[in-house]
C-alpha cells in the first residue's frame, strides 16, 4: 500500500541519507505524480533557456522520477510534455539556478501533479426549456475533497481537471427543491458530459410580506391555491387551516416573526395567495387587503409584488367573577359609554371589526361591582384581557332587637369598617373585595360587665367569586372538658392549662389551671372563642402537649392527651442512623448532629447500634432514668475512592497505606463496579480517622491512571470523594513479530515523553506495555546489515542489496567518467551519482525490489538508455552501460585586457548554414574557462559573447567579436576572448604654478562637490619644493583619489595661509562635470605684497607682461587643459602599447590590434605618482 511504501522510504532516507551525494551533481529532478495508476514513461520533461532554447530533455522512469543534469548556472524554464488530454500542475516552472539557493541547487524535488480531465452538465428546470442559474454543484468521490462550482445563466456547469474514476455530481440550492439532485458519473479519458435531465429542479421558493407595522403577529397563515392539481409542492403544510375552505387549496405556510412568509418549493405555474389568521388560544380575526394575490413561478425564486395590509381586527373578551373563575352571565358591555352587547352564558362577548385604538369598557351586573377598563386594541395583541369583578355584596345579621355596630376588617390589617344593623331585624350588608375578613359585633365594657357577649366573638368571612350572606352573631357560655390517657402513675394528677387566644394567635388574658382527677378535667363558664389547652409533661412523652379549640357550643369536648413513652436526650458528634433495642422491641431513628431528644416506648436499659458512614464504639447503651444527655462520638469516617474506566477489567487493585500501618492491597470486583453510560465506575469506601495520612495507588495490567496516585489527610466527616477521582484509560500493549524470525533485533518505541527499548526473542517476537494509547509514537527496528519494513507493529526484515554500474565508451572500450547515473524505485526512492574515474559507481544499501536506472551525459547516447533492475534480497547486481559520442565541445577562456580571468560571461555557439537551427550556450567559470557542449559534427558555428540588454551587463565590449569554428569528430580547443569592463571612476590631476617658490608651502588644494561646498571631499597640502637649488620653477602636480563618474558638478580650489592683510591674491574655484574618465586642471597662485601707491607705479610696468600672460591662460583654461590632456594621453598610449606586447595571442584566436589600440586610447591611463598627503 501507499502507506507501506511511504514508511519504507522514510526508513531508507533516515538510514542511508539519500540526497545528492558529495560529488555535487547540479541538476533538476523530481517526480511526476498521480493518484491513479498511469504509464509515466509517456511523459517527457524538458529544460529550456530563458530565451527558449532546448538545453536538456528526458522521459520519466515508470515510477515517475526524472532528473536533468545542468552544466551551467543561469535562468531556465522547466516544462512537462504529457500525452494530449493529460493535465498537470504546474505546467511550467521558472528557475534561476545560482548553485546555492534555488530548488535545483538545494536538491529539492520539483514535482508535477496530474490533474485529470473534465466533467460538464446542466441543471434543468421541470417543465422549462432553459436551465436553472446559480445552483451550487458539488463533485466528490471516496477519499477526496469535495469540489464546488455554480451554474451559469443557462444552468450549465463544468469541473476541470478531474482524475479518471467514479464520481457523484450533486446539485444544491439553499432555497430550491430538486427532483434529481445527484448523479453518478465515470470518467475514463477525455471530457465527460452528463445526459440531459440528470439534474432537475422541480420547485422554487416564493417569498412575500404581510405589513404588521413592525409588530410580531403569530398565527397568520398564507394559503396557496391553484387551478390545477400540483404534485411536487414541498415545504408547506397540506392540512388546511381551521375555518378556511377552498376547492383550489394546495397547502399553507405560517408567517415568520418579521412579517415575511416563505414557500419553500413551488413548481413553475400560476398560484393564488390568501392570508388567514387562526389561533387556538385566541379567537381574534384580521381583515386583509388585498384578500388574494396571484403569482407566477418560472425558473427562479419569486417575491410577491404586493404587501398584504391588515385593515381591521375582531376581538373576543370574557367577564369573570375572578381569575380562573366562572363567566358572568348577562353582564352589560358598555364601550365608550355606549351599550354594545351582553355576555353569553359563559361570560363571553364579541367586539366586531374594530380598528386599532384605545377604548373604555364598563361592566354592569347584579350584586357585583366592576372598575372601568381602558383597553388598547392593537395588531400585536388582538386580545382583550379577561375582566374580573372588583367587589361582591356581603350580608349578615346580629340576633338582637337593638341596633349594634358590626366591625369588618382584614385579618392582616388593623383598619376596620364599621356598619350598623337595621332595627328590629338586625340585618346589615356591605360590598367587599375578594379576600379574607373578620367580622365582630362591637361590645363596650359596660355591656361586657353585664355579661353581654355575642357568639362567635369573631366570624371569618371569605369573599371569593360571589356575594356572601348568612353571617349571624348570637349570645353563648360553654363548658370545656377532656381526659389524659397515661400508663404512668405520675400523670394521673397532671395539671391542665387553658388560655384564650386572640385572632392573631397570641394569648389574651390570664391562664386558667385545673388538676386532672383520674385523668379527667373540666373548665366551666367558658365564653365562645379560641383557646389553647396544654399540659407540661416533664420526662414523659405524649402524642401532643397542647391543643387548639374553638368554643362555639354549650358543651365542648377536648380530644384526649395520650401518653406515648419516655424522653431521652442524645448529644451526637455527627448525623447518624441509630437502632435501639430492648428485649424484643427495636426501633430505628436518625439523630442529627448536636443535642436531640427522642421518646422511647418502655422504661429501662436499651442497646444502641449504628448504620452510618461513620464507625462508633461497640456495646453502647442508654437508660430512660438518665437525666444527662447520652454522648455518641464517631471514631472514623468514610472516604470514597472512585475510578472511572472505559472498559471493565478483572485485575484492578488499589494499594492503601494509612500512616505507619502495613500496606493493604484490595481487589475491586463486580460488587464494586457500576455502569454509568459508556463508562464503568469502580468505587471503594475506606474508613479513616481524623488527621490520618492516606496514600492510594490503583494498579492494573490493562489500564493507565491519571493521577497515578492520590494522598490525603483524614477529616472530621465523611466524604463521597476523598480526593480527585482516578480516570483510567486503556493502555496500549505494543507487540509484534519480525519476519523472518530474527533474535536480538532492537525495537524502539519513541514519542512525546516516551522512550522504550526492547529486543526480539528467538522467535522474533517482542512485547512492550501498556503505554498511553493517546500518545503518538514511532516504531523502529534496528540490526546491523538489515533494513526493516514496518506494518501495524510487525516488521519485515530485508537483507541489504547493491547495484554496481560500469560505464564504457562503446568505440574505445575505455571507462567514461562523469556520467550521471540516476537510480529510482519504489515510491519516492531516488539517488543520483556520477561515474568515477574508472567509469564505475555502486548503489548500496538497497531494499529488495524493482529499480530503474538511467545514464545521462550530454554528447553521449547510452545503450541501454534506461534499464529495469529486479533486485532480490541480499543480491549484488552488476550492470554494464555503453555510451556513444554523438556531439562535441568547444573549450576556451575569457580574460580581461590584463590577462585576469573573467567569470560569469555568457557565450553562445550559433550554427551556420544548414546547421543554423542549432544553438548552444555556456557560462565561464571562476577561472574564466568555458565549455560549450553539444556541438554537432560537420557543422560550422560562430562562438561569441551574448549581447543584448539582458546579458553580460558587467561587460562593455570584447574582441574578437566572434570566432568561427568547424566541428568535426573532436573537441575544439584554445579559444580566447578579451573583454573590457565599463569605466565607472574618474581620475583628477591638478598642476599648481606659484610665482613665488616660497608660497608653495602655504597652499592647499581642495576638491568639493558643488552640492556641499562647506565640506571638501579631499584636501591636499603642498610641500616646499627644492626648486631653488637649480633655479627652475616648473610647478607642482597633485593627483586626487578617484571619484565616481556620476555626471555631477565638482570644483577644485586653492587655499593659502598667507595673511590677506599683507598679501593680495585670488583663489577662484574651477568647476567641471564628472562625466569623463580623466580631468586635468591648471591652477596659478600669484600673491603680491600690499605696498604704497608710489611703489606700485614703479613696478607696474615690469608686472604688466606677466599679468597679460596669466590673463591669457586664465581666459583659455579649457584649451590649455585640452592640450595638456592630449599630451598625457599620448604618453599613456605609448606605455599601454609596450604593456600589451607582453601578452601572447594563441594561434586559434583572431585579435584585432587596431581595435584594442582604439579602445585603449579612449581610456585615459594615469601614470603612477607620489601619493599626496590627505588633510
Amino acid at each position: 500500500t501507499l502507506k507501506l511504501y511511504l514508511i519504507l522510504i522514510n526508513i531508507i532516507l533516515s538510514v542511508f541519507n539519500v540526497y545528492v551525494n558529495a560529488q555535487d551533481i547540479l541538476g533538476c529532478g523530481g517526480f511526476v505524480k498521480s493518484h491513479i495508476s498511469m504509464d509515466f514513461s509517456k511523459v517527457e520533461v524538458k529544460l529550456f533557456t530563458k530565451q527558449g532554447s532546448l538545453r536538456e530533455k528526458t522521459d520519466c522512469a515508470p515510477n515517475g522520477y526524472y532528473f536533468l543534469p545542468l552544466y551551467d548556472k543561469g535562468e531556465y524554464i522547466l516544462k512537462i510534455f504529457p500525452p494530449p488530454g493529460w493535465s498537470f500542475e504546474p505546467n511550467t516552472v521558472t528557475l534561476n539556478v545560482d548553485g546555492k539557493t534555488d530548488l535545483c541547487s538545494l536538491g529539492k524535488d520539483i514535482n508535477f501533479i496530474f490533474k485529470g480531465f473534465g466533467i460538464t452538465g446542466q441543471v434543468d428546470v421541470k417543465g422549462q426549456a432553459q436551465g436553472a442559474r446559480g445552483v451550487d454543484i458539488e463533485l466528490y468521490t471516496d477519499g477526496a475533497d469535495t469540489r464546488h462550482t455554480v451554474t451559469n445563466d443557462a444552468g450549465a456547469f463544468y469541473f476541470t481537471p478531474v482524475f479518471p474514476g467514479k464520481y457523484i455530481v450533486k446539485a444544491k440550492h439553499a432555497r430550491w427543491s430538486f427532483a434529481k439532485s445527484e448523479v453518478a458519473v465515470t470518467v475514463t479519458s477525455g471530457n465527460t458530459e452528463l445526459p440531459a435531465k440528470s439534474l432537475v429542479v422541480d420547485g422554487f421558493d416564493v417569498q412575500g410580506l404581510v405589513n404588521t407595522e413592525h409588530t410580531l403577529i403569530p398565527y397568520i397563515y398564507i394559503n396557496i391555491l391553484s387551478d390545477v392539481q400540483v404534485e411536487s409542492v414541498k415545504g408547506c403544510l397540506k392540512d388546511a387551516v381551521p375555518n378556511f375552505k377552498s376547492p383550489k387549496y394546495l397547502c399553507n405556510v405560517k408567517l415568520e416573526a418579521d412579517g415575511k412568509f416563505n414557500i419553500k418549493a413551488l413548481p413553475p405555474g400560476s398560484y393564488d395567495l390568501v392570508p388567514h389568521y387562526h389561533n387556538n388560544n385566541n379567537k381574534a380575526q384580521y381583515t386583509f387587503s388585498p384578500a388574494l394575490q396571484t403569482i407566477t413561478v418560472k425558473r427562479s425564486s419569486v417575491v410577491a409584488a404586493q404587501t398584504f395590509e391588515i385593515t381591521g381586527v375582531t376581538v373576543f373578551g370574557n367577564v369573570l367573577t375572578a381569575p380562573n373563575g366562572k363567566g358572568l352571565k348577562n353582564a352589560e358591555i358598555i364601550v365608550n359609554d355606549k351599550l354594545i352587547t351582553k355576555t353569553d352564558d359563559n361570560g363571553q362577548y364579541i367586539l366586531k371589526d374594530f380598528t386599532p385604538g384605545a377604548y373604555e369598557i364598563k361592566i354592569h351586573a347584579e350584586g357585583t361591582k366592576f372598575t372601568p377598563q381602558h383597553i388598547e386594541v392593537s395588531l400585536k395583541s388582538p386580545i382583550i384581557h379577561d375582566i374580573f369583578a372588583e367587589e361582591f355584596k356581603v350580608c349578615g345579621q346580629v340576633v338582637s332587637n337593638d341596633k349594634h355596630a358590626v366591625s369588618i376588617y382584614k385579618a392582616d390589617n388593623t383598619n376596620k369598617l364599621i356598619i350598623y344593623t337595621e332595627v328590629p331585624n338586625g340585618d346589615w350588608c356591605q360590598y367587599l373585595k375578594p379576600g379574607k375578613y373578620n367580622a365582630e359585633v362591637i361590645v363596650d365594657d359596660l355591656q361586657k360587665s353585664e355579661g353581654l357577649q355575642f357568639f362567635p366573638v369573631v366570624q371569618s368571612i371569605e369573599v371569593v367569586q360571589a356575594p356572601v350572606s348568612g353571617i349571624v352573631f348570637s349570645q353563648l357560655k360553654a363548658e370545656v372538658s377532656g381526659a389524659i390517657d397515661c400508663s404512668s402513675v405520675n400523670c394521673k394528677s397532671q395539671n391542665v392549662y387553658l388560655r384564650m387566644l386572640n385572632n392573631d394567635g397570641s394569648y389574651s388574658g390570664m391562664d386558667f389551671k385545673t388538676v386532672a382527677k383520674n385523668g379527667k378535667y373540666i373548665f366551666e363558664n367558658v365564653v365562645p372563642g379560641s383557646y389553647e389547652i396544654s399540659i407540661r409533661p416533664g420526662v414523659l412523652c405524649y402524642d401532643k402537649t397542647q391543643q387548639y379549640i374553638t368554643v362555639t357550643k354549650e358543651k365542648h369536648n377536648v380530644p384526649t392527651f395520650i401518653h406515648t413513652g419516655y424522653s431521652v436526650t442524645f448529644d451526637s458528634s455527627h448525623k447518624t442512623k441509630m437502632t435501639y433495642t430492648k428485649d424484643k422491641y427495636q426501633n430505628t431513628i436518625t439523630l442529627e448532629a448536636g443535642e436531640s431528644k427522642i421518646c422511647v416506648k418502655h422504661e429501662g436499659l436499651y442497646a444502641m447500634t449504628f448504620d452510618s458512614c461513620h464507625t462508633y464504639a461497640t456495646g453502647l447503651t442508654f437508660n430512660t432514668d438518665t437525666k444527662k444527655a447520652v454522648k455518641i462520638t464517631a471514631l472514623t469516617h468514610a472516604n470514597g475512592i472512585s475510578i472511572t474506566s472505559p472498559v471493565k477489567v478483572h485485575d484492578l487493585y488499589i494499594s492503601i497505606k494509612v500512616d505507619a500501618q502495613a500496606e493493604q492491597k484490595v481487589m475491586l470486583n463486580d460488587k464494586h463496579v457500576r455502569k454509568d453510560g459508556n463508562m464503568y465506575v469502580y468505587s471503594y469506601t475506606l474508613q479513616v480517622s481524623a488527621n490520618s495520612f492516606v496514600y492510594i495507588q490503583p494498579l492494573s495490567e490493562e489500564l493507565l491512571f491519571e493521577p497515578k496516585h492520590i494522598e490525603f489527610v483524614g477529616g472530621y466527616d465523611c466524604k463521597d470523594l476523598a480526593a480527585d477521582a482516578f480516570k483510567a484509560r486503556v493502555g496500549k500493549v505494543v507487540e509484534g513479530q519480525v519476519t523472518p524470525a530474527i533474535e536480538g533485533v532492537k525495537i524502539t518505541i519513541e514519542g512525546a515523553d516516551l522512550l522504550l527499548v526492547t529486543e526480539t526473542d528467538k522467535h522474533g517476537r517482542y512485547k512492550v506495555g501498556p503505554i498511553d494509547g493517546s500518545i503518538s509514537y514511532k516504531l523502529k527496528a534496528e540490526k546491523d546489515s538489515f533494513i526493516f519494513q514496518e506494518s501495524n507493529g510487525n516488521f519485515k526484515a530485508h537483507k541489504l542489496c547493491d547495484i554496481t554500474v560500469n560505464v564504457l565508451d562503446s568505440e574505445l572500450g575505455t571507462p567514461l567518467h562523469g556520467v550521471l547515473l540516476s537510480l529510482s524505485g519504489g515510491e519516492g526512492y531516488r539517488k543520483n551519482m556520477l561515474s568515477n574515474q574508472n567509469g564505475a559507481e555502486v548503489f548500496g544499501s538497497l531494499m529488495p525490489g524493482e529499480y530503474y536506472l538511467r545514464a545521462v551525459m550530454k554528447e553521449y547516447v547510452f545503450e541501454p538508455a534506461s534499464t529495469k533492475v529486479q533486485v532480490k534480497e541480499g543480491q549484488s547486481v552488476k550492470l554494464e552501460i555503453r555510451g556513444k559520442r554523438t556531439a562535441f565541445s568547444a573549450f576556451g577562456i575569457v580574460t580581461s585586457l590584463n590577462g585576469e580571468p573573467t567569470p560569469n560571461v555568457e557565450l553562445e555557439a550559433a550554427g551556420l548554414d544548414e546547421c543554423s537551427h542549432y544553438n548552444e550556450e555556456a557560462t565561464t567559470e571562476i577561472n574564466g574557462i568555458f565549455r560549450i557542449r553539444g556541438l554537432q559534427p560537420k557543422c560550422s558555428y560562430v562562438v561569441r559573447v551574448k549581447s543584448g540588454d539582458e546579458f553580460n551587463k558587467h561587460i562593455d565590449r570584447w574582441t574578437p567579436k566572434e570566432i568561427p569554428i568547424k566541428v568535426m569528430y573532436k573537441d575544439v580547443q584554445d579559444l580566447k576572448i578579451i573583454v573590457f569592463h565599463p569605466i565607472t571612476q574618474m581620475d583628477i590631476t591638478v598642476h599648481v604654478q606659484s610665482a613665488n617658490i616660497e608660497h608653495y608651502k602655504s597652499l592647499k588644494v581642495k576638491l568639493y562637490r558643488d552640492s556641499a561646498m562647506d565640506a571638501p571631499l579631499y584636501s591636499i597640502k603642498l610641500d616646499n619644493p627644492n626648486f631653488h637649488k637649480n633655479g627652475r620653477n616648473p610647478g607642482l602636480r597633485v593627483m586626487f583619489p578617484r571619484i565616481s563618474m556620476d555626471g555631477k558638478s565638482y570644483s577644485v580650489q586653492l587655499e593659502s595661509t598667507l595673511s590677506s592683510s599683507q598679501y593680495k591674491y585670488n583663489t577662484a574655484p574651477v568647476q567641471f562635470l564628472a562625466q569623463t574618465s580623466f580631468k586635468h586642471i591648471n591652477l596659478e597662485f600669484n600673491a603680491t605684497t600690499k605696498v604704497s601707491e608710489q611703489d606700485l607705479n614703479q613696478t607696474s610696468m615690469l608686472a604688466l607682461p606677466m599679468i597679460i600672460l596669466v590673463s591669457v591662460v586664465f581666459f583659455n583654461q579649457q584649451k590649455v587643459s585640452d592640450v595638456l590632456q592630449i599630451i598625457a594621453d599620448k604618453l599613456s598610449s605609448l606605455q599601454l602599447k609596450q604593456t600589451s606586447s607582453q601578452y601572447g595571442v594563441q594561434q586559434n584566436t583572431i585579435v584585432d590590434h587596431r581595435e584594442i589600440e582604439q579602445i585603449v586610447q579612449n581610456i585615459n591611463a594615469v601614470k603612477k605618482k607620489p601619493k599626496p598627503k590627505k588633510i
